[in-house]
């Protein structure tokens, strides 16, 4: 409308340059770098209690003392609750920089396309925004592709673990948010020029629309997706507990004595 080329006139010759957009650009990759540490520290420190418990349970076999194994466990638990607080303040502090590495990298292409127009289409229109959509998804796409293709050749190659897998998975989830950024910020001005038809009860028609949308998409979404990514963490779960029992279960190199002569 005649607000948003209002808007891209005055940020585009007043605000903005190209080097802002690649500064926020700059810092989006910062956070997605962020978050791959984090996911990758907390995938080191999930094998290593695995490990840990692993050993624990082979030992307590021969162990006697029921009460220096109480002391043992107690003093166990409260490390483990300990781990568990700063593993989660971590998943945390990941998850938001996921999320600030797309609300970057949205603005950045939104400030972009403000500066050049693509076909001279304006960014605050729905075209602008449709095709900046298009743009993020096809990009995203391109490097969730890539990323898969290098992880897997890392599986093959036997260099993968699971903390690398723990930092592709917080790379693709973030990318993954950036696509529905972009197209929640189409829906976002889908729902603002229908509503704007109506001009004395613009707030009521975007907040019935929102709970149109809902109503609508609730069940599906809980139906197929919700349940098949359940399916799918259960099934990743399984393959991580037998990958781990056979590392630990792997005999080390022989030491059968040497026959006399």
């Amino acid at each position: 409308g005649e607000e948003g080329e209002e808007e891209g006139e005055y940020f585009s010759s007043n605000i903005l340059n190209q080097r802002h957009v690649f500064i926020l650009w700059f810092i989006g990759v910062l956070f997605m770098g962020v978050a791959g540490l984090l996911a990758r520290w907390l995938g080191i420190l999930e094998e290593k209690n695995e490990e840990a418990k692993h050993h624990d349970h082979e030992g307590q076999e021969g162990h006697e003392g029921h009460g220096h194994k109480a002391h043992e466990a107690h003093q166990e638990h409260e490390e483990e609750v300990e781990e568990s607080l700063v593993a989660r303040a971590a998943e945390v502090l990941m998850t938001t920089c996921a999320m600030c590495f797309a609300w970057c990298c949205l603005w950045g292409t939104h400030w972009a396309f403000l500066l050049r127009p693509m076909g001279g289409i304006q960014v605050e229109s729905m075209d602008g925004r449709i095709l900046m959509a298009l743009t993020l998804s096809g990009l995203c796409y391109l490097m969730i592709f890539g990323i898969d293709k290098a992880a897997d050749r890392m599986r093959e190659s036997g260099a993968a673990s699971k903390s690398v897998d723990k930092a592709v998975e917080a790379v693709v989830g973030a990318i993954s948010v950036l696509v529905g950024f972009s197209w929640e910020h189409s829906f976002d001005g889908a729902v603002k020029v229908v509503s704007a038809q109506s001009h004395s009860h613009v707030d009521f028609i975007e907040f019935a629309l929102g709970v149109v949308v809902v109503v609508l998409l609730f069940v599906p979404w809980r139906k197929y997706i919700l349940k098949r990514s359940m399916q799918l963490n259960d099934v990743q779960k399984m393959i991580e507990k037998n990958s781990l029992k056979n590392r630990l279960r792997r005999p080390g190199p022989s030491m059968s004595p040497t026959p006399s002569s």
